[in-house]
Order: structure tokens, then sequence, then C-alpha cells
């Protein structure tokens, strides 16, 4: 049996873990650049200038299941039906003769194909107005204190190479919604593609995948 003495200090380590992080981390958090605009935003980066999509099914959607569109869904939105629900043939069941959406979809039939010029509305046909960005793009757009962060892509999952490591601000990300990740244009592999997190890190996770922290953002040159 364990001795009672013993329980408090064993109970108490995680909390003494939580309060460190908290610690480290809440100076950043508060002291984030959120200047409040949702509008549609140029931004200037390292070797990259996009103006990426406004509020709306442009920029991180939020679906009734209260999480995001898979990379897949968004790559295959054009595909009959049009919108988000599953699209016959494309199942990850090989053995039901169904397939991943491609690099060749996401150019082809993704949800940006569809944003009207201001962003705000999906279209019933293809507008090739906005697209997705690819994964260099959204590293050379993150930024920090005001200012674009030097970040290149390097090709290698993992952090990326950064003047000034990013965090989650505006204009590129929204502080007050939970997304940390956004899709990128581009595949990994079959299964797996490519998104970037806040602070500059690039990854890659199963294209059918999608929660409340992973998001997107159309942009247009």
């Amino acid at each position: 049996m364990t001795p009672a003495s013993a329980i408090p200090a064993r109970a108490g380590a995680p909390a003494l873990v939580l309060l460190a992080v908290s610690a480290y981390t809440l100076p950043v958090v508060l002291t984030r650049v959120d200047d409040g605009d949702r509008s549609a935003r140029r931004i200037v980066g390292k070797d990259v200038a996009l103006t990426w999509a406004p509020a709306g099914p442009g920029w991180n959607w939020r679906q009734p299941w209260g999480g995001y569109p898979s990379w897949h869904s968004l790559a295959l939105y054009g595909v009959a039906p049009v919108g988000l629900e599953d699209k016959p043939g494309y199942t990850p069941h090989r053995a039901a003769g169904g397939a991943f959406a491609s690099d060749e979809d996401m150019q082809r039939t993704s949800l940006c194909r569809y944003l009207s010029d201001d962003g705000t509305t999906l279209r019933s046909e293809p507008q090739d107005i906005w697209r997705m960005p690819t994964t260099a793009e959204v590293v050379g757009s993150l930024g920090r204190d005001g200012r674009n962060a030097g970040c290149t892509w390097t090709g290698k999952l993992g952090f990326t190479r950064c003047a000034t490591r990013p965090d989650k601000e505006s204009p590129l990300w929204a502080t007050d919604q939970p997304v940390i990740y956004y899709w990128t244009a581009e595949s990994h592999d079959e299964r797996r593609a490519y998104f970037v997190s806040f602070n500059g890190a690039a990854n890659a996770t199963y294209k059918q995948g999608g929660n409340p922290r992973h998001g997107y953002r159309c942009v247009r040159q």
C-alpha cells in the first residue's frame, strides 16, 4: 500500500510541471500581437507576398462537429456533388477501389477555387481566384511581434530555419480561435499531407484527419 505521506508529493508533481509551463508560456500568450482585423490581409513575408482570405469559408470554416475540414475534404470539394461530403471512389480503403486525394486533386477541385472574389462566399462553379498555399509560402509568412520571422523551409520535417521563432499572431493567425496548424497544398506521401504550426514547424499527418486545432487559409497573388 502506498504510504499516505507519499500521495501529496506524487499528486503535486503534475501540478508543479503545469505551473512551470504556464509561467513560461503565459507571458508569450499575453503579449501576442492581434489587431482584431479578420478581413483579407496582404502579408509580405520572406520571399513571398500573398493576400490571405478573410473570415468565412476560405479561412478555418468550422464544421457542425466542432472541427475543420480535413486536407482530403478540402482537396475534393469540387468533385460532384460539390461540397465537403464523402466522394464516391475517394476512400482510404483500397479493397473498395478507393484512393486518397492527391496534389492534382488539390489543384483541380479544392475548396479555394470556389471562393468568390472577396473571399467571403463559395460559388457553385470554380472562380480560380484563390488557392491553397504551399508549405514554403506558409513558412515564409510566419511572424512575431508584428514582423516577419524570416523562416525558410528546407523541405524537411520539423522546425524550420527562422531568424526569430514565430508565434500565433495576426495578420496570419486568429488568436481567438483554437487553430494552431494550417494545411498546405502539398502531399508528403499518398496518405499524409503537410501542415505548418504557428511556431514554425513543418510536419505531415493523415490526409483525412482533422481536429479543432487543424485549420487552413486560402491565398491569392
